[in-house]
């Protein structure tokens, strides 16, 4: 089965390769954010990929494409949005968390429950479209 992973940052890029060569799995891996990705995700299919795996407002563009093969999402995790909140907060200023539904979700939980231990005021603002994002 061939696999690509369409990473939307260098990190996961990097992430992704060492995990397929730990596990000894021959996966294609390459950068795309946003509808950048979904035109990486259409070459990627022509090219043969039978599942394409990426993360966050990606993966949902990604999946709204509709290429005709599955869509894996690397999901978003509590940890990956309280270690944001972390950073945002030692930088200052008002604290917004801006993504799609996938993790927007997340985000307000975590929002949530920051408030209620430490009085810290996250704002979570949802987006449904690319162009939100300059």
């Amino acid at each position: 089965m061939s696999i690509s992973v369409i990473a939307p940052n260098r990190d996961l890029a990097r992430l992704s390769r060492e995990v397929a060569q730990e596990l000894g799995e021959d996966v294609r891996v390459v950068e795309g954010l946003l509808s950048e990705a979904v035109s990486v995700a259409r070459v990627e299919v022509a090219r043969g990929a039978e599942v394409l795996v990426s993360r966050g407002g990606t993966a949902t563009l990604i999946k709204a494409a509709r290429l005709g093969v599955p869509v894996v999402e690397i999901s978003v995790t509590a940890y990956d949005v309280l270690h944001a909140v972390e950073t945002a907060r030692s930088l200052g200023g008002e604290i917004v968390l801006v993504g799609f539904e996938n993790i927007a979700l997340v985000g307000e939980s975590i929002a949530r429950v920051v408030g209620n231990l430490t009085g810290l005021r996250v704002r979570v603002v949802r987006v449904e479209r690319e162009e939100f994002f300059p």
